[in-house]
């Protein structure tokens, strides 16, 4: 539990690392704008816009109303000067020309716009910004680089000096999807853009209580401050004041703060709501980055839009399909804003761009960011700690999950999680315009950790699976420690009959041994006895299936009769032998000695797990088994090593075996013939060779019941091997029935008793 629990810790802590990294990383932050934030803004849907912005649409139906050419820029500026005469008329609180206006016109054109923009004193115009490449010397003086200068075009003198002001707003385009744009550029001065300048100019009504708490809080940083009022009209520097304020706040970041503080305790009853969200909203603006997230509203031509020629042509001209709209008291932007796709020139990718190909319009951009300021509602992207506390966070509550369940659930529980954490994404943008990154936590993250822990609970299975298999190698054959170590629960507990060849084998004077050492000594004994005789059975392909004390039971098993394993347990049994000689050679004292008796026999057998309630073994089960144990056991009658039924010998070449007769086994009703493995025919000895031919004439002797005969046999076989066990109880039996005369019969049978 507690190694569970490391690694869920450390898995949580990877999966947060990697979050995080992949957040502050250029492609984490281009995949959460373009895939992230667009999905945030379909899933949201269109908004309610502000009624105080208002834009009017210089479009293809204008440009045809009034006879005029399709390029909104080419029209005459004394169209502009009714216009601006008509909004100042209707009580337009600001106007603002997403325009460019930077090369004179003949005529009047040029005297009557800047005319009409004088009277208004509220018309505000748009400047451009152009990059060049310029070619200087390497420091080296070795070859030459390219350096990019930004050059800001102002509109042509007479109209910038009638205006109240002018600044630019500079955007990517196509392909790179909007989503964000500069409040205040860094590359240019902190320059304010135009929708900053418009919310500035917009706020008039409120600067006088903003500059008063702006001139406590700041104190001295408010020296060198130009006229903030006498900027209000044209030529009177507006942009200088806007910059300037904007310096103060950088060069103390604490006055915003403080400034808020302040207005959190305004109440209601000294000031109204309005003027007090235009004050917070000043005070967002100048303590905010350098740049903004558009919180847009919806498709283009969502916000309220009339098109020019309705304004240009008066209320009273209005017609019915466009009729007059509320313009006191608005900010209206003034610019292209075409919904005809072929023909926009002034389009922008954004989350709301229609499958059509038509794109939002720059004026409308441009109104979307004034409205933005004008609401507070940019959106929020998670910065710094919170950023990693989230990441960090959510990757521990998928390692938890991952880890304390198994996969399938786990699986489930991490598409359950997502899409909680999908809601309250979608809940925090609605509701507050705080942006929850969705691409890193739910298509990094979740994969991640799902599949990192899979893999890791795989590694830890397959370690498991091979600790069992050592542990259980040690007490079951290979076969069936693969099917636990594949899934323990599904381990039959059934057997399986197969035709196979059994070897049993006893050590002799085991209880001596075990009374002469101690617990300890003859347990490490039998571990190496047993470790020399299992290896033969290994080499030879049988299974050790059932060890009790000094006897051990070793099977060869097949699904029909194979003369191939029955010479491989005929070759292991030899191999034992030989064994055993070197293990007690090597043991050394005439006390640690042990002789091991062997027996086989073959037939149909039961493999499987034997035993009942919490218990089983995996054992060999079967009359062949009972069988080749007491086969084992006529080994100490017969004073022999390795004893074999008929049914295992028959048909094997290149072994030296002899006959032993028929035997009634103990508890067996039918005789067993039984035959001694001496060696392979091709090792053995001279002597073994003489010993087999005598033993077979004996055997045969007896058979004719020429007892006499047989026992010179015999004889002749124990003064080669006085030690002969077969040859000496034959010789007693022979003796036996001389002594009993003609009238004792031989069935040719041999009945064992006892056990």
């Amino acid at each position: 539990m507690h190694r569970r629990f490391r690694k869920a810790i450390l898995t949580g802590l990877l999966t947060g690392f990697a979050g995080f990294l992949a957040l502050v990383s250029s492609l984490g932050n281009e995949l959460e704008e373009d895939l992230g934030l667009h999905f945030l803004f379909k899933l949201r849907g269109e908004r309610q816009a502000p009624q105080d912005v208002l834009i009017v649409n210089m479009d293809t139906e204008s440009a045809q109303n009034l006879s005029l050419l399709s390029r909104a820029e080419k029209w005459p500026r004394s169209l502009h000067a009714s216009v601006v005469q008509t909004l100042r008329q209707e009580g337009a609180k600001i106007i603002v020309f997403d325009i460019f206006f930077e090369e004179p016109r003949s005529g009047d054109e040029d005297v009557l716009f800047a005319n009409a923009m004088k009277e208004a004193g509220n018309v505000l115009l748009c400047q451009s910004l152009r990059h060049d490449s310029m070619a200087v010397a390497g420091a080296r003086g070795e070859g030459k680089d390219l350096i990019s200068l930004e050059k800001l075009v102002s509109p042509v003198a007479l109209l910038g000096e009638s205006a109240l002001g002018a600044a630019p707003f500079p955007l990517p385009k196509v392909p790179v999807k909007v989503s964000r744009y500069w409040t205040f550029k860094a590359e240019s001065g902190d320059r304010p853009s135009l929708p900053v300048l418009a919310f500035h100019a917009y706020t008039a009504e409120v600067h006088r209580e903003f500059f008063s708490i702006l001139s406590s809080v700041a104190g001295s940083e408010m020296a060198g401050l130009p006229d903030s009022y006498g900027s209000l009209r044209p030529g009177g520097n507006l942009e200088r004041v806007v910059q300037a304020v904007r310096e103060i706040f950088l060069r103390s970041p604490e006055i915003g703060r403080r400034m808020m503080e302040r207005l959190e305790h305004v109440s209601s009853k000294s000031m109204d709501r309005r003027k007090l969200g235009l004050l917070k909203g000043l005070v967002n603006m100048y303590r905010a980055p350098d740049h903004a997230y558009f919180n847009f509203y919806g498709s283009p031509g969502h916000m309220e839009t009339v098109p020019y020629h309705v304004i240009l042509q008066g209320r009273n001209h209005s017609a019915d399909s466009s009729p007059w709209p509320e313009v006191r008291g608005k900010a209206v932007f003034i610019g292209l804003s075409q919904l005809v796709r072929p023909e926009q020139r002034d389009g922008f990718y954004t989350a709301f761009s229609q499958p059509t190909g038509i794109d939002m319009s720059g004026v409308e951009i441009a109104a979307t960011a004034f409205a933005n300021l004008l609401e507070s509602s940019h959106l929020e992207p998670l910065q710094g700690v919170y950023q990693a506390v989230l990441v960090v966070g959510w990757g521990a509550l998928l390692s938890a999950v991952c880890w304390g369940l198994s996969m399938p659930r786990a699986a489930l529980c991490s598409v359950l999680a997502g899409s909680v954490y999908m809601a309250a994404a979608h809940r925090a943008f609605v509701a507050s315009a705080i942006w929850l990154p969705i691409v890193v936590p739910l298509l990094v993250q979740i994969p991640l950790t799902f599949f990192g822990v899979l893999w890791w609970k795989y590694l830890d299975t397959h370690r498991e699976r091979e600790t069992i298999r050592r542990a259980f190698g040690f007490y079951l054959p290979d076969r069936v420690v693969d099917e636990i170590s594949k899934g323990m629960g599904s381990f039959p507990l059934s057997g399986k009959t197969v035709h196979g060849t059994c070897l049993s084998t006893d050590a002799e004077q085991y209880a001596r041994l075990s009374e002469l050492m101690s617990p300890d000594a003859l347990r490490d004994y039998l571990n190496r006895y047993y470790e020399a005789i299992f290896a033969p059975v290994r080499s030879r392909g049988g299974i050790v299936s059932d060890v009790v004390g000094d006897s051990m039971m070793a099977v060869w098993a097949t699904s029909s009769p194979d003369r191939g394993l029955r010479m491989e347990a005929c070759l292991a049994a030899l191999e034992i032998d030989t064994a055993v000689k070197r293990f007690c050679e090597a043991e050394c004292g005439s006390l640690h000695r042990l002789s091991t008796r062997i027996g086989l026999h073959t037939g149909s057998i039961s493999l499987g797990n034997v035993g009942g309630i919490d218990h089983f073994e995996y054992r060999a089960v079967g009359d062949v088994v009972n069988t080749a144990s007491r086969i084992e056991r006529l080994n100490k009658l017969l004073g022999t090593r390795i004893l074999l039924s008929r049914e295992v010998i028959d048909g094997l070449e290149g072994l030296l075996w002899r006959d032993l007769g028929s035997f009634v086994l103990p508890g067996k009703s039918n005789p067993v013939v039984i035959y001694e493995l001496m060696a392979l025919e091709a090792k053995a000895r001279e002597d073994q060779l003489r010993l087999f031919d005598l033993f077979r004439s004996g055997m045969a002797s007896c058979r004719r019941e020429s007892w006499k005969e047989a026992m010179g046999f015999f004889r002749k076989c124990l003064e080669i091997s006085p030690k002969d066990g077969p040859s000496r109880f034959y010789f007693h039996t022979c003796r036996e029935f001389i002594a009993k005369g003609t009238a004792s019969r031989w069935e040719g049978v041999h009945v064992v008793n006892g056990k």
